[in-house]
């Protein structure tokens, strides 16, 4: 898939052509840059995937600019029965992280149950923007955040104070190694476990 032609794999679906049985995109590790994800952005937008149900990227280049149109085109509701999106080993950039943030916050994912957001370098921005949504109720089904490899230190604690208020009663599983949450993550941790937050939790 990698090459300068990469584009073309997401023209012809772009240009009108529908995958309107398509469950499942498994592009992980396979050399894609930018124009790949503005592609694909542009065929999601326009409705030729509404099956979709896991979208995973890990392990590319796409950066800023690509993961942020992924995620504007997510929110446009144009993939209601997405489940699985995984962005991790990429380059969002806080814009990118807080455009998955605002997708999320539009309901456009109801059916979110496993985000992964692994080694890209989370900023504090997009911490406090992923908390707003998680705060609003906007990922009910949500049951795997995975957050692994990110210095996020005490910028996880706004993620796990929405935990708290029971907006994810169904999480299974919240990926924090390696992330340096320090004395302060784990009283925040404890907290969210004593306010009842953390009820359907099996792996931390």
């Amino acid at each position: 898939l990698a090459g300068r032609r990469q584009p073309a794999l997401f023209n012809g679906v772009a240009a009108g052509y529908s995958l309107h049985l398509l469950q499942d995109l498994f592009l992980q590790d396979s050399g894609l840059r930018d124009p790949v994800a503005l592609a694909l952005a542009e065929a999601i937008r326009g409705g030729a995937m509404p099956a979709l149900e896991a979208l995973i990227t890990a392990g590319n280049h796409f950066r800023e600019l690509g993961i942020t149109e992924l995620a504007k085109a997510i929110g446009t509701g144009s993939v209601p029965c997405l489940k699985t999106l995984d962005f991790s080993e990429s380059h969002p950039g806080s814009g990118g992280v807080q455009a998955v943030a605002a997708a999320l916050l539009n309901g456009a994912t109801p059916a979110l149950t496993e985000l992964n957001l692994e080694t890209t370098k989370i900023s504090e921005e997009g911490l406090r923007a992923l908390a707003d949504a998680i705060r609003a109720g906007s990922v009910p089904a949500l049951r795997l955040l995975l957050l692994h490899y990110n210095r996020l230190r005490d910028g996880v604690i706004p993620i796990l104070e929405a935990m708290a208020t029971g907006a994810t009663p169904r999480l299974e599983c919240i990926g924090l190694a390696e992330t340096r949450v320090g004395d302060d993550g784990a009283r925040a941790i404890a907290s969210a476990v004593s306010k009842g937050g953390m009820r359907s939790m099996k792996q931390l």
